[in-house]
């Protein structure tokens, strides 16, 4: 602990007496032991503060990560007949390039698979459950997903080996996340692109109607500032 500096302040003289004689009968002197106990009552209402604070915005990102997670799920079941949301996620006729053997497990995975944010065990689960557990397998069919877009990178969490699992539930959360800046976006697609797994059309395809309608969009800002 380091030098201990004087300090003055003003306090009601009811509370300054009560708090003498707390301090008398606690520790049985006054003399250098007030000082220790008002020390040790700063501490502790600078560290209670700052547990609310932390817990005060844990509540806020947990809230923010469930609002997230409804609108994914919400955008999940929305009817099927909209082919430009399932175009990179259910529709198997994407896989017809592949050997039967494997385009079969490919579809069994997507059977099991669930919509929207996923990660690694959920893959594994989900391939395993296609009756193939070489872990050579679950890497190789997960990078199968990954380059038809089926897979796309978390936009918050790509560094957690996150993924969200459809379309438009990867586009609905890029538009509605406050997390997600028109740069962070921007970069996203870009990589897309270049590798060929969804183009900025398959993007706009993909957001349902009754979203779009009235909300001012992330990619079209893209759009303008790329002219």
């Amino acid at each position: 602990m380091g030098e201990r500096e004087p300090l003055c302040v003003r306090v009601d003289e009811t509370v300054q007496e009560q708090f003498r004689n707390f301090t008398l009968e606690t520790k049985g002197r006054i003399h250098g032991e007030m000082g220790r106990l008002v020390e040790r009552a700063m501490k502790e209402y600078m560290n209670r503060d700052r547990s609310a604070r932390i817990e005060e915005q844990l509540e806020q990102m947990n809230s923010r990560q469930q609002k997230m997670l409804e609108l994914m799920n919400n955008s999940a079941s929305l009817s099927s007949h909209d082919e430009a949301a399932h175009s990179h996620s259910t529709d198997v006729g994407a896989f017809t390039d592949l050997e039967p053997q494997v385009r079969k497990g490919i579809e069994k995975t997507l059977a099991s698979l669930p919509e929207g944010e996923v990660d690694h065990s959920d893959i594994e689960r989900a391939v395993h459950s296609a009756g193939r557990t070489d872990p050579r397998t679950v890497k190789k069919y997960r990078k199968v997903l990954e380059s038809r877009g089926v897979l796309l990178p978390h936009p918050l969490k790509a560094d957690e080996d996150m993924w969200i699992h459809g379309l438009r539930q990867f586009a609905v959360l890029c538009e509605a996340s406050d997390d997600v800046t028109v740069g962070r976006l921007n970069f996203l697609l870009g990589d897309l692109e270049k590798a060929g797994v969804i183009s900025e059309e398959d993007y706009r395809d993909a957001l349902p109607d009754d979203f779009v309608e009235g909300r001012a969009l992330k990619i079209d800002q893209i759009t303008f500032n790329s002219s």
